[in-house]
C-alpha cells in the first residue's frame, strides 16, 4: 500500500508547500544519483517517497542564501542541502 503525506507533516510550519516540493524533488535526485553511481538496483520503495519520507522526518537540511539553517539534521548521513535559489 502506498505511502501518504500530508502537507502539515511535510512543511510542519518551516516551510511552504511550493518549498516543500523543491527540496522533495532536489532530494528524489540526488538519491537517484547516488543510486546510479554505485550501481545499485531500485529498491521496494521509490525514489520520490523516499524523499517526502525523509522531508516528513525532518533528515533534510534546509538552508537558505543568506546562511540561515530552518533545521538542523537528524542524522549525520543527511546531506541533502539547498537553499532559496535551488542550490
Amino acid at each position: 500500500m502506498p505511502q501518504e503525506f500530508y502537507s502539515e507533516d511535510v512543511t510542519a510550519g518551516r516551510l511552504n508547500t511550493y518549498e516543500a516540493v523543491i527540496l522533495a524533488s532536489q532530494e528524489a535526485r540526488r538519491i537517484n544519483q547516488m543510486r546510479m553511481m554505485v550501481d545499485q538496483a531500485e529498491g521496494e520503495e521509490k525514489v520520490t517517497t523516499t524523499a517526502m519520507r525523509r522531508l516528513a522526518e525532518r533528515k533534510i537540511e534546509v538552508k537558505y542564501g543568506d546562511g540561515e539553517e530552518t533545521e538542523d539534521p537528524q542524522d549525520d548521513a543527511s546531506t541533502g542541502q539547498t537553499d532559496s535559489a535551488g542550490r
